[in-house]
């Protein structure tokens, strides 16, 4: 059995066209998002620390993504270990 010595698959045009919109959050984005977290929260009974252990958490929807220029900050509002409010604000 002869093996070819150059790749005999065909080679196809370079891919061109618009690159992907991201969508930036807005101030109804962010709402949303937080009563997701709300709901999750309550289900497990359990409030993120932070915007890393936000990402980690399996059950939330992904973080919205800030317009340039804006970042995102997150600060859980615990009092005696109770979940008060955990929202996501875009600065």
């Amino acid at each position: 059995m002869a093996v070819p010595t150059q790749s005999t698959a065909p080679v196809g045009e370079p891919v061109t066209g618009v690159a992907p919109v991201t969508k930036y959050a807005t101030a109804e984005d962010i709402e949303a998002y937080n009563k997701a977290l709300y709901e999750y929260c309550y289900r497990v009974s359990d409030i993120p620390t932070d915007l890393e252990d936000l990402k980690r958490r399996r059950g939330l929807p992904p973080l919205p993504v800030p317009p340039a220029g804006r970042r995102l900050s997150y600060r859980p509002d615990l009092k005696n270990m109770e979940i008060r409010t955990a929202v996501v604000r875009m600065e």
